[in-house]
């Protein structure tokens, strides 16, 4: 016997799930663990709701509440409804919890320590607005490198300084 750990993607809690997207995080995993299971091998099935993010703030300042009530609302949610398409996860957390915190700490310190991380600084987009950064799907107008209009496409590379 095995032991399989499936970890599935983490949607962001800033809105419900539709099809599409259970379609394309939930269902190919649930199909997978279920297999290995079947096969007769130890699965730890595991994901949660993603409650950090510019999505997660972006929704809690057009919904006029916090971004953890916007979360707390959304995990529920999100939660119920993949527990009732009977998808077969061992654990369904969120990012918010001190065990998540902790075992991601310790594994970026462990990343550290090996020397996996690149220390170094990137350009950034600030909103005018609200003085936060913005990822590329939030900018609009001139690309200030290649003057192109519209919306911003995801970087081809990384910008250092």
């Amino acid at each position: 016997m095995s032991h399989i750990m499936v970890n599935v993607a983490w949607p962001y809690a800033n809105g419900p799930r539709h099809i599409g997207h259970v379609a394309g995080f939930g269902v190919p995993s649930d199909v997978y663990a279920r297999y290995q299971r079947m096969k007769g091998n130890d699965v730890l099935m595991v994901s949660g709701t993603d409650e950090h993010g510019t999505p997660i703030l972006v929704e809690a300042d057009k919904e006029g509440v916090t971004p953890q009530e916007l979360a707390n609302r959304y995990n529920r949610v999100i939660a119920n409804d993949l527990c009732n398409l009977g998808l077969s996860y061992d654990l369904f957390t969120r990012t918010t919890t001190k065990n998540h915190e902790h075992v991601v700490q310790e594994m970026f310190r462990q990343c550290l320590a090996n020397g996996y991380i690149y220390k170094g600084t990137q350009k950034v987009a600030i909103s005018p607005s609200t003085g936060r950064t913005l990822p590329d799907r939030y900018i609009e107008g001139e690309c200030p490198i290649c003057h192109a209009q519209g919306r911003a496409r995801r970087p081809v590379r990384q910008l250092r300084q």
